[in-house]
């Protein structure tokens, strides 16, 4: 049959496969289960669960909403209203006296993402307690770090063929789990990685980045073994990393790998802080001033001194 000769419900399975099987991370969908029957409503429902990137639609199906959705934006007297969760979810909380509806809106009609996750942000951290919608959240989150991968592989892969010289910026958290494989593999096409490392001892770092120092050693390890030519980069922080022991800490973690060619250290600074006040989030260095030039000075000398007595020791 020609597509001219389908029914509506036929075009619309075969607009959504293509959709499904498109690279797209994005999808937005009106109506998508209108003229779709039983099985066909399984299939995109299950396809949705599934679906890497994010789906936005609009749907008056209550079943196939509760089944895929896990946030729900009602627009209410010009505003969005923000429910993180199902249909349920959105079901209890909308007439519950206790929920925060005026810490769930999001702005104007118009309103920008920023604002959206602000709101989100701020509901987020109301709520003590990581329950399953949250999970949900952290899981799509991640779904969405993988399918991200894939196309930083395929497009690597493409810049490679054409001789261009490719440099990777990254603090490295993301060599953890079923990632390391796939990152293993990208190294050798890699020319340069400027690695950030916010501290050197285990403790303090998962204190200021809320994650764990190892997978950024982990990935330090991983260049070492493939020979990436690595510049590892230190924003000093007074008060949080200005100190000799972070110093020496730092200096053994280098020195031992002969892939880093070059350290730069960076004097921590204000200028994102208006980033932080137009997503209506708390600055974490609130007080905290840019360093002393002599201080940098002496403390990049400092950690150049120590990586290379370790070098030497290790020779």
């Amino acid at each position: 049959k020609y597509i001219r000769d389908l029914s509506g419900g036929e075009k619309g399975r075969i607009s959504l496969a293509k959709l499904m099987l498109s690279n797209a991370n994005l999808l937005l969908l009106d109506e998508p289960t209108n003229h779709l029957d039983i099985t066909s409503k399984e299939i995109l429902e299950e396809a949705i669960r599934n679906y890497e990137g994010t789906v936005i639609y609009v749907s008056h199906d209550r079943y196939f909403i509760n089944q895929t959705a896990t946030r729900i934006l009602e627009l209410d007297h010009g505003h969005f209203v923000n429910y993180i969760g199902n249909y349920d979810y959105y079901l209890e909380k909308k007439d519950d006296p206790d929920f925060d509806k005026d810490k769930a809106v999001s702005g104007q009609i118009n309103t920008s993402f920023e604002s959206l996750i602000k709101a989100s942000g701020e509901q987020n951290t109301s709520s003590g307690k990581l329950d399953y919608k949250e999970q949900k959240e952290k899981k799509s989150k991640l779904q969405k770090l993988k399918n991200q991968l894939n196309a930083t592989e395929q497009s690597i892969a493409e810049i490679e063929e054409k001789g261009i010289h490719l440099a990777i910026d990254t603090s490295g958290v993301m060599y953890q789990g079923a990632s390391k494989e796939k990152i293993d593999q990208l190294l050798p096409l890699i020319d340069l990685v400027l690695l950030d490392i916010k501290h050197p001892i285990k403790s303090q770092y998962l204190q200021l980045t809320a994650n764990p120092l190892q997978p950024t050693l982990d990935f330090l390890d991983a260049l070492n073994r493939a020979n990436v030519t690595t510049w590892v980069r230190y924003v000093l922080v007074p008060g949080i990393n200005d100190n000799e022991t972070a110093y020496l800490a730092l200096a053994n973690i280098i020195g031992k790998c002969s892939c880093v060619k070059r350290f730069e250290l960076l004097p921590y600074h204000t200028m994102g802080v208006n980033k932080y006040e137009q997503l209506g989030i708390e600055y974490p260095l609130v007080g905290v001033n840019e360093p002393d030039k002599d201080e940098s000075i002496r403390a990049r000398n400092l950690i150049m001194q120590e990586i290379i007595k370790v070098r030497l020791h290790n020779k």
